[in-house]
C-alpha cells in the first residue's frame, strides 16, 4: 500500500476482487490503455433489457418506476443477493441503452409480409388442420390508462385549451377469443389483491365475468399466466376438448404446453399480421370501451368543477366495468372475419 501510495484498505480489496481480469489483459506496451470494469448484477441487466424490448415490441408504456420494479422481481426470481434496484441503478440501465430517447414504433414497419405470408401460406394450414375453428385459439394482453383522458377537444377558433397532467394509473388485461367467436372471460391485472371498492360494492368476482389478479406494476407475470392456463387447461379437460392456443413470443407467455392445451408460439414480429386478436379484435374493443368512457364523461360533467377532479374520481371498479362491457360488445362476426384475415380459419367449416 505504501509503495503505490494506496491509503485505502477498501481500494486494495476491490482490485484484489478484479486481479484475474487486470492479469489477462494484453502485456504489449502498445496496447490501448483500457481500464477493464465489470458489471455487477449483469443477469438482472440482461433480463431487464429483454423486459424493456417485449415492451417496446408490444406497444406498451413504460416507467421508471416499472424498470425498478421489474429489476426487483428478476432478482427475487433469480435469487440475486444484494440487488437493491436503486435510483442511481436504474438511470444508469437507462443511460446505457439509450431509454430516455427511445420513441416507440408499430411493428408494422419490421414485419416482413413475405415471412407473414409464407406462415399463413405453408405453416398454419398444418398447425390448425386437426382443430375445429372452435378448438382454435388466440391470447394476447392490452393495457387500459382508465384515469387518462382524450389527448384533442374541440375548442371554438382562436381559443387555447391546456390539458391536464397525464395520469398513467393502468390495468393490463388478457383476452382469449376462438376462430368460431367464441370469447372466453377476461383476465385483468391490477395493482392491489383485493381493492376497496371491490369490498364495498360487495363484488363477487367468480360472478362479475372476468379473473382479477395483481402486482406491483399490474404487468403480466409468468405466474399468473401459468395459473390462468393451467384453469383453462382444467376446463377443457372437464369438457373432453383439446384446443390450440396461439400467441405471442412475450417472455411471461414462455410456458409449456398442458394436457389439453396445446401452445403454438407466433413468428416474432409479425404478430401485427398473422395474429387474430392485432387484425382488430382489439381494435374493435378500444372502440367500445372508449365509448363506455366518453358516456361515463358526459353523465359526470356537472358533477365536478374540473376535469382534474374528475380523473381523481375514477376508480378499479369503473374500469373494470369498462373491460368486461367493451370485450362484451366485440361481435362473434368481428372475430371471426379477423381469424380469417390471419389464415386462421377452416373455411369449409360451418362455426
Amino acid at each position: 500500500m505504501r509503495i503505490f501510495n494506496i491509503k485505502s484498505k477498501t481500494t486494495v480489496r476491490r482490485l484484489d476482487k478484479k486481479r484475474e481480469l487486470f492479469l489477462s489483459a494484453p502485456e504489449d506496451d502498445k496496447a490501448p490503455k483500457k481500464i477493464f470494469t465489470i458489471r455487477k448484477f449483469e443477469e438482472v441487466e440482461k433480463a431487464l433489457l429483454k423486459f424493456v424490448e417485449d415492451c417496446h415490441a408490444r406497444d406498451m408504456p413504460l416507467s421508471r418506476n416499472d424498470l425498478k420494479q421489474e429489476a426487483l422481481d428478476i432478482a427475487q426470481r433469480l435469487q440475486i443477493k444484494g440487488f437493491t434496484g436503486s435510483n442511481g441503478w436504474v438511470h444508469k440501465f437507462m443511460k446505457r441503452y439509450d431509454l430516455g430517447s427511445v420513441v416507440l414504433h408499430g411493428e408494422e414497419a419490421s414485419a416482413s409480409q413475405d415471412v407473414a405470408d409464407s406462415w399463413i401460406s405453408n405453416d398454419i394450414p398444418t398447425i390448425i388442420q386437426s382443430y375445429k375453428n372452435e378448438d382454435i385459439f388466440n391470447c394476447d394482453e392490452t393495457g387500459t390508462q382508465y384515469r387518462a383522458l382524450p389527448k384533442k377537444t374541440l375548442t371554438k377558433e382562436g381559443q387555447k385549451k391546456k390539458g391536464g397532467k397525464v395520469n398513467k394509473e393502468r390495468l393490463s388485461v388478457l383476452f382469449c377469443c376462438s376462430a368460431a367467436g367464441k370469447k372466453l372471460p377476461p383476465l385483468i391485472i391490477g395493482n392491489s389483491k383485493k381493492p376497496r371498492i371491490f369490498t364495498k360494492a360487495k363484488l363477487d368476482i367468480q360472478k362479475a365475468g372476468f379473473s382479477w389478479y395483481a402486482n406491483s406494476t399490474a404487468w403480466m407475470k409468468t405466474g399468473i399466466f401459468e395459473e390462468w392456463l393451467t384453469n383453462l387447461n382444467n376446463s377443457m379437460k372437464a369438457q373432453k376438448r383439446k384446443i390450440l392456443l396461439l400467441l405471442d413470443n412475450f417472455s411471461a407467455h414462455r410456458v409449456d404446453s398442458k394436457s389439453n392445451v396445446r401452445l403454438v408460439f407466433l413468428p416474432p414480429n409479425l404478430t401485427s399480421k398473422v395474429q387474430p386478436l392485432d387484425k382488430g379484435i382489439i381494435a374493435s374493443y378500444k372502440k367500445y370501451e372508449q365509448r363506455f368512457k366518453a358516456e361515463h364523461r358526459r353523465k359526470s360533467l356537472y358533477n365536478f368543477s374540473s376535469a382534474s377532479d374528475y380523473t381523481k374520481s375514477i376508480n378499479v371498479l369503473d374500469a373494470v366495468k369498462w373491460v368486461v362491457r367493451g370485450w362484451a360488445e366485440v361481435k362473434e362476426s368481428t372475430i371471426r372475419n379477423c381469424f380469417r384475415a390471419a389464415g386462421v380459419y377452416h373455411m369449409t367449416e360451418r362455426s
